[in-house]
């Protein structure tokens, strides 16, 4: 049995398949999809630079700390225009935030800095402490508190992550190493 009718592809054109229920038939241009707003985390040691980098996207930006100190970690890209700041203390803030982020229409990216903090924040919350501790000892935790403390992390960077906006979200990579002083000289 002969097709009915043949037709000459050109370069670019998409195949064509008879059959509406086919697969291939959803097919389209990459160039033809709607705009996604990328969702990243940036994850490193204290100062490599993931501020910097995530300051470097889109602006207007919001750069929203957990960092403790008033400046929150912004020192880095004080002199980034566009940038704009927001130190916030709990997670009741964040995700209050996040709620007024959902009409905003002025910020092309939000910077979360930084998850590992948040987790500090949570963490003084849960356990009832007005001022995050710099350190707290194993025996000072209650057993589940830092579970409790990773949930409520998750629940706060959430709502960030559904924004229409580019979001990233940095974490800082925790070294329980003791570390070496930079000055003593190597043994040969």
């Amino acid at each position: 049995m002969m097709p009915s009718q043949i037709t000459r592809q050109k370069a670019g054109d998409k195949p064509s398949n008879g059959d509406r229920g086919s697969v291939l038939s959803r097919a389209v241009r990459v160039a033809d999809l709607a705009f996604d707003f990328m969702k990243i985390v940036l994850y490193g040691r204290n100062r490599t630079g993931k501020t910097t980098l995530a300051c470097e996207w889109p602006k207007p930006l919001l750069l929203v700390s957990f960092e403790p100190g008033m400046g929150g970690g912004a020192k880095s890209v004080k002199k980034v225009p566009g940038v704009e700041f927001i130190r916030l203390t709990s997670t009741d803030d964040a995700v209050n935030l996040a709620r007024e982020l959902r009409t905003d229409t002025h910020f092309k990216t939000h910077v979360v800095d930084s998850a590992s903090s948040l987790q500090d924040v949570a963490l003084a919350e849960l356990m009832g402490l007005d001022d995050v501790p710099v350190q707290l000892n194993w025996g000072l935790v209650p057993e589940g508190a830092y579970q409790a403390r990773s949930e409520k992390a998750k629940e706060v960077i959430r709502p960030f992550t559904d924004l229409a906006a580019h979001t990233i979200i940095s974490a800082l990579e925790k070294d329980h190493n003791k570390r070496q002083d930079a000055r003593k000289s190597k043994l040969i």
